[in-house]
């Protein structure tokens, strides 16, 4: 069983309700020219598409209204988003990777991230709403002073 990691500090956590909820509700979005995409590397397309929505939610989190939530391969890296670098606690959700499908999650992940030592998998529900909490194995209680 292969899991994927997600970190969320604790005031993130309680504005979702503590659900895994995506800041936009678009599963596909098509790119801006307003400066927030430096360099042009060939991975966007010209007509809004879910790679567009994912690429732009590895940029900033619901950049242009994607539904998109990012999770990692690599434990540590989500104890470091959920305790903002040490400043804060949070939680880590730790998420069966078999389990997606069966919940309707669609999943994406990129040979060339924005941020490749982040390792990043970026999920979406079938609604484009909150993920589904059955595919929850674990929410970690994380502190600053562990990281």
């Amino acid at each position: 069983m292969a899991h994927l990691y997600r970190g969320v500090c604790d005031a993130d956590d309680e504005r979702n309700g503590g659900a895994l909820r995506p800041k936009g509700s678009s599963n596909a979005v098509t790119m801006h020219r307003d400066g927030t995409v430096r360099e042009r590397k060939g991975q966007f397309e010209r007509v809004a598409s879910e790679n567009n929505a994912v690429r732009a939610h590895h940029i900033e989190s619901g950049l242009y209204g994607g539904c998109w939530v990012s999770f990692t391969r690599v434990e540590k890296v989500a104890c470091h988003f959920a305790t903002s670098g040490g400043m804060e606690d949070g939680y880590v959700f730790v998420v069966d990777e078999g389990e997606l499908t069966a919940h309707g999650v669609v999943m994406k992940e990129f040979d060339d991230p924005e941020n490749p030592g982040e390792v990043e998998v970026s999920l979406r529900a079938s609604d484009n709403g909150d993920l589904p909490a059955d595919i929850v194995v674990e929410k970690r209680r994380v502190f600053a002073n562990d990281v």
